[in-house]
């Protein structure tokens, strides 16, 4: 995979001041894959699938929400989360991503 630069220069960087402790720090990182980049995997729901989360007055209902995430992917996101911050959008952000709005 391709590797984290942040992390490449930080065991560098231990490599300068002291060769064992920097040569450790490149040892565990490969054997535990710290060194590694995330891979790069996305999902993609349907939105007709998407639509019964979506209320008559346009609000998302966080909990049904949650339910098709779980069914359609198989993962959890922490949707009832206090810190989640939610963004209102409207028809214009929507036009600008080339989308066309449709709940």
């Amino acid at each position: 995979g391709r590797m984290d630069p942040a992390i490449v220069i930080l065991d560098a960087i231990g490599l300068l001041f002291y060769i064992i402790p920097g040569v450790i720090a490149f040892g565990v990182d490969f054997a535990t894959g710290a060194i590694y980049l995330p891979g790069g995997t996305h999902a993609q729901i349907d939105p007709q699938k998407l639509e019964p989360a979506v209320r008559t007055d346009g609000t998302v209902d966080n909990a049904k929400l949650q339910a098709i995430i779980q069914t359609e992917l198989g993962r959890t996101l922490p949707l009832d989360d206090p810190r989640l911050i939610q963004h209102k959008g409207s028809t214009q952000q929507l036009a600008s991503l080339g989308l066309v709005p449709s709940a």
